[in-house]
């Protein structure tokens, strides 16, 4: 193995580590070198060989995984045939953590989110696009699939398609970020009122 290849593998499971510390529940804020260290089986010193700062690993870490969780998203989406399975996909995945990291919306909103983290992750998230390379994909794939099922029209520029697909999903953020205020309302209602909303924006005349 060189040593290029053995530093990108060790860097990968720093960054799986701390994504999977996230997802476990932790606020970036407040996850530790140590905590980072035991999970990832790497010693703290051979960890700062590697990044500056703590910030540092932890922004780069969220914005790989936010990227290989991209990725995958993408690939299932386009190998479903349907534009309803295509949809259903998109909506159960908006559901999760994951999701909502990738729209940055606890990052900004976090009250334990050290400024200087917070800014270096919205610096790598401007640099790298990578929620708005989803975006363009996955609207991409759901409007092909949708002209083919007689569904939807393609039409409007980019900009206007994604601000299309983040009004679609915006209600099933809202019903997976604030579940006790939606908790009376069936998931099957907010997926209906989700599709409607993109339907009618790309429907057939």
């Amino acid at each position: 193995m060189t040593k290029e290849k053995e530093l990108s593998g060790k860097k990968e499971a720093i960054y799986g580590s701390v994504w999977n510390i996230y997802v476990g529940g932790k606020d970036l804020g407040l996850i530790r070198m140590g905590e980072i260290s035991e999970a990832s089986g790497i010693p703290k010193g051979t960890i700062y060989e590697y990044f500056r700062t703590k910030d540092q690993l932890i922004a780069e870490a969220v914005i790989w995984s936010i990227g290989q969780e991209a990725s995958a998203l993408c690939e299932r989406v386009e190998k479903a045939e349907s534009f309803d399975q295509k949809w259903d996909m998109v909506l159960e995945w908006v559901r999760s953590p994951a999701a909502q990291s990738i729209l940055m919306i606890d990052f900004i909103s976090g009250d334990k989110m050290p400024e200087r983290l917070k800014e270096e992750l919205m610096r790598l998230h401007r640099e790298t696009c990578c929620g708005d390379d989803t975006a363009a994909r996955v609207m991409n794939t759901l409007l092909e699939a949708g002209q083919r099922d007689g569904v939807l029209e393609s039409r409007g520029s980019h900009l206007a398609r994604r601000s299309i697909l983040y009004s679609a999903i915006a209600p099933v953020l809202m019903y997976g970020k604030k579940q006790e205020e939606f908790k009376d309302t069936p998931w099957e209602e907010v997926k209906a009122y989700s599709k409607k909303l993109l339907i009618v924006a790309f429907k057939k005349d």
